[in-house]
């Protein structure tokens, strides 16, 4: 049984079924699509593509991933027990895939505008550029790099995660909407015919999705989850299910939602209402990531770089814009560009057997997580080796005469190993 098929009686192969539906329509599709960004999402979203009967492309920097796909195919491992094998074109240099007719862009937000200039070599004159990348205004830095006519921007829905290289197990089970809902940039763009052809090749293959024109909404009722779950999750390490069944983080999230309404109000994008989106919250999404860690939280756990700005980072950015106040959101979004700096500083002039002591208020892990790493490459020495690591938090409120330095107790930890 096909992973990829829709839960519906099928007489032909998936993509005899798709040429039949364009031969219906007198035309057969010949399109070439790269993925920038081939890991967990980006090799599934390239699977859904090939198997829909079109050509495709990966182009990421995990060797060990691209090799497996190029000599064995990529094996996907479903929730529902259904595992199926696909082969694609593989590169770990985007200067060696060749010209595509549609780029889908999926690496991490903050590396979009370094990767699409990497992919030169990927992109024609009449190239689409695509991002199906998470948050809000991850079309903007495409923007500013290419022709209006010629962007396009999406949600997916489906999670994957990568087991070894090679292999995934993913989430596909049925979930409101489509599994890829795209739009333009311009909706007078001559270039929509392309993405549309796209788009209703992956829906006659059983993989659903949609050509939109209003793909704001879509964009924000995405947002809905991404922006209220994530963040939260990361800081407080929590799966989907433990974060909602703490009352006091579930009311922090309920916060986070009414801002994001809020903001997407002020933009005149009407999301509907919502308390019944908190009603509902619970059925979808909570029960699909109960169990998991929204990817946010797994940059954390993994010390990784997060896409912060674009999800918590944007409500606050647009809600600055448009005087709507996100409080919840902006402490969702801490600014670690100070501590950043100050490590960079003190990395720089480290000597060997010096104590380093942090005393900036900052949430559970940035010591270690962020301060210690930068240290040590400016410093080139190890930490616990070379040089100590100290914490110890304010607790003194500048200019309060009552609860001075002789009257707080003061909390001092260290690492030395």
């Amino acid at each position: 049984m096909n992973l990829f098929a829709a839960k519906r009686p099928v007489k032909r192969t998936l993509i005899g079924r798709f040429c039949m539906a364009n031969r219906q329509k007198g035309r057969m599709k010949n399109m070439r699509v790269g993925i920038l960004g081939a890991g967990a999402i980006g090799s599934l979203v390239g699977a859904f593509i090939k198997q829909a009967g079109f050509e495709v492309v990966l182009v990421d920097p995990f060797e060990a991933h691209m090799k497996k796909i190029r000599e064995e195919g990529l094996v996907i491992d479903s929730a529902d027990g259904l595992i199926d094998t696909v082969k694609m074109e593989t590169y770990t240099k985007a200067e060696d895939a060749g010209i595509v007719d549609i780029l889908i862009v999926l690496v991490k937000t903050y590396l979009t505008e370094e990767a699409l200039k990497g992919a030169a070599a990927m992109i024609g004159d009449e190239t689409l550029i695509c991002t199906l990348q998470n948050g809000l205004g991850t079309e903007l830095k495409l923007l500013e790099m290419f022709p209006k006519e010629r962007v396009f921007y999406g949600v997916l829905k489906f999670n994957s995660r990568i087991t070894e290289p090679g292999k995934l197990f993913v989430d596909i089970r049925k979930r409101p909407g489509h599994r890829f809902t795209i739009g333009a940039a311009d909706n007078e763009s001559k270039y929509a015919e392309k993405m549309k052809t796209l788009c209703e090749g992956l829906e006659a293959s059983g993989s659903t999705a949609a050509f939109v024109e209003n793909i704001e909404y879509y964009i924000w009722s995405k947002a809905i989850n991404n922006v209220a779950c994530n963040a939260l999750c990361g800081i407080l390490r929590l799966t989907g299910g433990q974060m909602y069944d703490n009352e006091s983080s579930r009311r922090v999230l309920e916060k986070i939602i009414r801002e994001i309404f809020a903001v997407a109000q002020a933009k005149g994008i009407d999301l509907g209402n919502v308390d019944e989106i908190l009603e509902k919250y619970p059925e979808y999404p909570i029960n699909n990531i109960r169990l998991h860690y929204p990817s946010t939280a797994q940059d954390m756990i993994g010390k990784k770089k997060t896409e912060i700005n674009f999800l918590n980072g944007a409500i606050s950015y647009y809600g600055k814009q448009l005087g709507v106040p996100t409080p919840v959101n902006d402490d969702n979004t801490p600014n670690l560009d100070p501590i950043r700096g100050a490590s960079k500083t003190v990395g720089q002039h480290l000597s060997k057997g010096t104590i380093v002591v942090f005393e900036s208020t900052v949430y559970p892990g940035v010591t270690e997580d962020v301060c210690i790493p930068i240290i040590e490459k400016e410093s080139g020495l190890k930490c616990g080796e070379d040089w100590k690591i100290g914490y110890s938090p304010e607790r003194i409120n500048p200019g309060d005469r009552v609860h001075t330095l002789t009257k707080i107790q003061k909390v001092v930890s260290g690492m030395d190993e």
